[in-house]
């Protein structure tokens, strides 16, 4: 009885192995696009359908798509080909709590289209994709698909590059060791997955759609109020130190990759200066939020950010700023840095009037 049962060990080990060879991504070339994608943590070829009532404050479902090419937009579905401008960046760019046709890109391209300017736009956003990972996006992504020939590419950068030297771990690049390595080649693996995932209600495109996934609650966020200028000793010794130094001039190397990798696709690169709720103006009261990074209060953090946003500036040729102050509320983010609806109809409607007003000629 044990003989039979070591040998039937053996045979289904046997199967296994040549399944997994057969069928797993073990022999594959790595420069297949559905492994880069996951390399670089793209969803892509499936929709989602989140349960963001904490988000919202009343019953809301919100239905998150992207195409087999790892983009969100309903003009350019499937389509590469199609898209003439290209958004990148992170959270606040892919803007999972935010339904399909609501986005910020919905919002400009009708608005553009209003303005007599016909254009397709592509979300390319990645939650949690710094300019480690946008860079890494250009190589394992987009130059992969000659088809893509965007005319413009808008960058929309800062918040997850804050005084960051290296890669996001698990965000601008996919887990690494063992573990990861199985899961990103295991055919058995990914079909327990799969299956896993149907009964939860993860579906591929084309199948019914089930909430998959309840959102995080809503960030209550803990002001505090500042009746005059705060003190900023410990601001001016960051700036004033070689680290930071060192961070901004990294920090402008990157970006200027990024500037040089869209003129290699012959399109216009525009930066995006990037909106947070961590500080507000009321009058002659500054509202800041506490602990918003690294020890640092919202007014500590914003004059940091405004010093990336400076050198951005100063290094690039088109830049549109939505950092400056009076352009959101509060009541326009759900968290420190993510929207709700009426925020990226604010972004989308912003972005429209600065494209048109500042640089009309890009878009012709």
């Amino acid at each position: 009885m044990v003989k039979i049962l070591k040998w039937n060990f053996i045979f289904l080990l046997i199967a296994v192995l040549v399944i997994e060879l057969i069928f797993g991504g073990w022999l594959k070339n790595k420069k297949n696009f559905s492994y880069s994608l996951n390399r670089l943590g793209v969803i892509h070829g499936r929709q989602l359908i989140y349960d963001a009532k904490n988000i919202y404050g009343y019953p809301k479902q919100v239905v998150y798509t992207r195409d087999s090419f790892g983009f969100r937009g309903s003009l350019i579905f499937n389509n590469p080909q199609k898209i003439d401008i290209l958004t990148v960046g992170g959270s606040t760019t892919d803007q999972r709590l935010i339904n399909d046709g609501d986005t910020w890109q919905d919002v400009l391209q009708k608005k553009l289209q209003e303005n007599g300017i016909k254009t397709c736009i592509a979300n390319a956003g990645v939650d949690g994709h710094s300019t480690f990972g946008h860079i890494a996006s250009f190589k394992e992504w987009w130059e992969k698909l000659p088809q893509l020939k965007p005319k413009v590419i808008i960058f929309y950068v800062g918040i997850n590059d804050f005084l960051r030297n290296s890669v996001n771990p698990g965000f601008d690049e996919n887990e690494k060791g063992a573990y990861a390595y199985i899961k990103r080649n295991s055919i058995i693996f990914n079909l327990l997955r799969l299956y896993r995932n149907n009964l939860n209600g993860t579906n591929y495109l084309g199948k019914n759609n089930k909430v998959i996934e309840k959102a995080a609650n809503k960030v209550i966020l803990d002001t505090l109020v500042l009746l005059q200028k705060p003190d900023l000793h410990i601001v001016d010794s960051i700036r004033k130190s070689k680290s930071f130094k060192s961070f901004l001039a990294s920090y402008v190397k990157r970006i200027k990759i990024l500037e040089q990798m869209a003129l290699m696709m012959n399109a216009t690169p525009i930066f995006v200066l990037q909106p947070t709720a961590t500080l507000f103006y009321h009058s002659d009261t500054i509202i800041a939020l506490k602990n918003v990074a690294m020890g640092l209060n919202g007014y500590e953090y914003t004059v940091l950010k405004n010093e990336m946003d400076s050198s951005i500036k100063a290094h690039t040729q088109f830049t549109i700023d939505l950092a400056k102050k009076g352009l959101f509320e509060q009541t326009d983010f759900y968290d420190l840095y993510h929207m709700l609806p009426s925020g990226s109809l604010k972004v989308g409607r912003y972005l429209s009037d600065s494209l048109v007003l500042k640089y009309p000629n890009i878009l012709n």
